[in-house]
């Protein structure tokens, strides 16, 4: 049972510490990752960081560790990348199976195929599981822990497979808590990639969101997290990809359930797909080069939205604001440069998603722009550390 509401109840699907900073009072509403002010006594933990107490001058451990650092939590209102969505190689080809192939299946399964505690923006810990197995997780979230141990367990995944700026403002930007007065400030990524041009029906074009509608859908989400945000928080946009880089690299490659004979081809696999109108994305997963560049207009048109805001909302909202292009492509590159092959970075199920290096190249990539050219995204280092 999760009396304060917050954590596994997210979404109406079984989310745990995996998604969020684990609560360690889940019958407190007064105890949570990330809370700031307390009434409560010294030896309670009440943001769950692990620090606790009273030091020998009668001050409390948290107050003289952390009340001067500028503590800043992280979260990420994304899509099946956020959330980092992959199923392994090793589950399409049976030639490999081995008796511990499917040992974390139901585990998978529970959390939809999503690898959230793996991922660019929240990971935290390093997998032995199949196909993730030797993958040092790096991500948004840890480079922020590093900076102030103090933001322990601060951290909060709500990305959903499938989701468009629609659905984030109608429902999924619910399940992000934070408390306006109460809580420390955070940096809240909004990177929905993809699914706003992204669909499975034959007339896909139609059904892909209008700059229109995705401008009034993000003011919403905005509108909503203004209300939510402490002070000194942060808002960043990850723009929608350029999808056309999957087939650069993949129109060649076998789809793991032809490797035994070579007979299946990704084109082959995306082709079946569409047919039977389910797949995750027509306007790029197809052989028709003209449908494959519509589709990236469409998102380019949708990524000029987020510049817009910027500039039309400038000191709108209590948190600044800030639009990063979305960095698989130069991911991709420099991996190739580096005498690496491109489709290692990509999980083979549909071709759509970062794997497990990749999502690490990817938070390396952000940690290093930030650290460059954003650094008041960055919170300062804790010398208490």
């Amino acid at each position: 049972e999760d009396g304060d509401l917050f954590g596994d109840e997210d979404y109406g699907m079984l989310r745990g510490s995996f998604w969020k900073g684990g609560d360690c009072d889940d019958l407190s509403d007064a105890i949570y990752p990330g809370r700031r002010a307390t009434t409560l006594p010294a030896e309670i933990d009440h943001n769950c960081n692990g620090i606790a107490g009273t030091a020998p001058n009668g001050q409390s451990y948290e107050e003289l560790f952390c009340a001067e650092t500028n503590p800043m939590g992280f979260a990420v209102l994304g899509d099946s990348v956020s959330a980092h969505f992959f199923v392994a190689t090793e589950f399409l080809t049976p030639a490999s199976y081995t008796s511990g192939t499917f040992q974390n299946l139901i585990d998978i399964a529970l959390n939809e195929a999503d690898w959230p505690q793996m991922s660019a923006s929240t990971g935290f810990m390093n997998s032995t599981w199949v196909g993730e197995s030797g993958v040092t997780t790096s991500s948004l979230y840890l480079n922020r822990r590093a900076a102030n141990l103090c933001t322990h367990r601060d951290f909060q995944n709500v990305a959903v497979n499938g989701a468009r700026m629609g659905a984030m403002a109608d429902d999924i930007m619910f399940a992000l808590k934070r408390n306006k007065t109460t809580d420390w400030p955070m940096t809240v990524s909004l990177a929905l990639v993809g699914n706003d041009v992204c669909n499975g029906h034959a007339d896909t074009i139609q059904h892909m969101t209008t700059p229109a509608e995705f401008k009034n859908e993000t003011l919403r989400v905005l509108e909503y997290l203004d209300t939510i945000l402490p002070p000194g928080s942060h808002v960043t946009f990850t723009g929608l990809i350029d999808g056309r880089v999957i087939w650069d690299y993949l129109n060649d490659q076998m789809w793991p359930l032809g490797y035994l004979n070579g007979d299946i081809t990704f084109p082959d696999w995306w082709t079946f797909l569409n047919c039977l109108e389910m797949s995750p994305c027509e306007g790029w997963m197809t052989t028709n080069a003209t449908l494959r560049n519509i589709t990236t207009e469409v998102a380019t048109s949708l990524n000029a939205v987020y510049v817009e805001i910027i500039d039309e909302y400038a000191g709108a909202f209590d948190f600044t604001m800030t639009y990063f292009a979305n960095p698989f492509e130069a991911v991709i590159d420099r991996w190739v440069s580096g005498g690496n092959n491109a489709t290692d970075l990509f999980c083979k199920l549909f071709g759509m998603h970062p794997s497990g290096p990749a999502q690490a190249l990817i938070a390396d990539y952000f940690n290093a722009l930030i650290a460059e050219s954003y650094p008041f995204l960055n919170p300062p280092e804790n010398p208490n550390n």
